[in-house]
């Protein structure tokens, strides 16, 4: 899969299973995840100066990108035995097919659906997952068994899921800082949870509450694609 995200997360509209409702809390794990730790006051890697000027710098060639149209839904426990699953099917172009091993093995793989949800930047769960069409990030957190289904690439059809890329990721989890491995991908460039590292107006609202507030993780953001080289990247991102 070609990368997409240098670093790491943003602002989303979340649903429920029967539609729009009030925001939720965001998919979260511990509090010692390394998406979760405060670096503030953290020494600096001996190359960041380095590593900084590698990207251009921040003019207007070189955007700072917060991505405000994916969509987080969530499906709760009372609901999660009855939720509508589709089975997932690689997506047809060639040019992105689907990312193995790095991602969830296809093999009687099922995605939650919940009624009324939608796909990134879309009112459905239709989506030009075509090689030049969107993204078409599909967020699904299960809070009763603490799962969070991500899709990359993702359009419904004929019942099924084409996908370029699942991954599960368990909430529960206090991943390493390689995350799910080295050089290990997900449905986001860098190897990182998309859905975790959004951000709501309430989680704002929240932080803005108390003195020096903060929205107590990482925030997903996007550098360009030629501001990235194949193969380097810095901890907590794997690929």
């Amino acid at each position: 899969m070609a990368p997409r995200t240098l670093v790491f997360a943003l602002f989303t509209s979340i649903l429920g299973v029967h539609g729009i409702v009030a925001a939720a809390t965001l998919p979260e794990f511990p509090a010692n995840a390394v998406w979760s730790r405060d670096i503030s006051h953290a020494p600096l890697n001996a190359d960041s100066s380095t590593m900084i000027a590698a990207t251009g710098g921040w003019g207007s060639g070189n955007r700072f990108k917060i991505d405000q149209s994916i969509h987080v839904m969530h499906v709760s426990a009372a609901n999660e035995a009855s939720v509508p699953r589709v089975t997932v099917v690689a997506d047809p172009d060639p040019d992105i097919g689907y990312s193995l091993p790095d991602c969830e093995p296809l093999n009687g793989l099922t995605f939650p659906l919940p009624n009324g949800g939608s796909i990134e930047g879309q009112s459905g769960y239709t989506c030009n997952n075509s090689g030049d069409g969107d993204d078409c990030h599909l967020l699904v957190a299960l809070d009763g068994s603490k799962k969070l289904y991500e899709s990359y690439k993702s359009n419904v059809v004929s019942g099924h899921l084409q996908s370029g890329c699942v991954v599960i990721w368990d909430l529960n989890k206090v991943y390493p800082p390689q995350g799910r491995g080295e050089q290990c991908t997900s449905v986001d460039g860098a190897g990182f949870p998309v859905a975790s590292l959004l951000f709501n107006a309430d989680e704002v609202y929240a932080a803005s509450q108390v003195a020096n507030g903060t929205i107590g993780h990482a925030i997903r953001f996007i550098l360009p694609n030629s501001s990235m080289a194949a193969g380097v990247y810095v901890h907590p991102a794997s690929h």
